[in-house]
């Protein structure tokens, strides 16, 4: 890759930190975005067929306000789906990155892992998948298979360092 290529993807990146920053100020703001993406939203990592894998945190729900208000804190656009009646926004590469450095402390669970492991491990990863991923396992109490988030060592230890701090 280029200097200049190199430069201008730094600059990008510097910029939408910036915005998101800048937006996503105060706590409550920060811990509402955190509780809408537990309850009604995904952290992944999105590849559209090649060998790439972005970092992506989406929100789908029928509310427009509460899209349009979510959109605004990530800094991104609402979308309606005709088909499915219903709004979604999303936030992918740079901008779920920071999204997710902002809200990850306010979550639980699953969520809050692969957000800060998103966090540690960058916005994109070509030809290979990411260092975790989902299995089935059968939990007793609910007497039914769930999925359940998986580590590698390194991403573990990354994590627990993250929550150390």
């Amino acid at each position: 890759m280029q200097k200049s290529a190199i430069f201008s993807i730094r600059a990008r990146k510097k910029k939408i930190q910036g915005q998101v920053t800048r937006v996503l100020t105060r706590g409550e703001d920060q811990a509402w975005l955190a509780g809408i993406i537990e309850g009604e939203g995904s952290v992944l990592w999105a590849s559209n067929g090649n060998d790439e894998w972005r970092a992506k945190i989406s929100i789908i729900m029928n509310d427009r306000a509460v899209i349009a208000y979510a959109a605004r804190l990530m800094g991104a656009t609402p979308f309606y789906d005709k088909k499915r009646k219903r709004w979604h926004t999303y936030a992918e590469g740079f901008r779920a990155i920071q999204v997710a450095k902002l809200t990850g402390p306010h979550m639980r669970g699953q969520k809050k892992e692969l957000a800060l492991a998103m966090v540690t491990a960058g916005h994109v990863f070509r030809g290979r998948e990411p260092p975790w991923h989902f299995r089935l396992a059968y939990d007793n109490d609910l007497q039914k298979n769930v999925r359940t988030l998986e580590l590698s060592l390194a991403s573990r230890i990354e994590v627990a360092e993250s929550l150390a701090t």
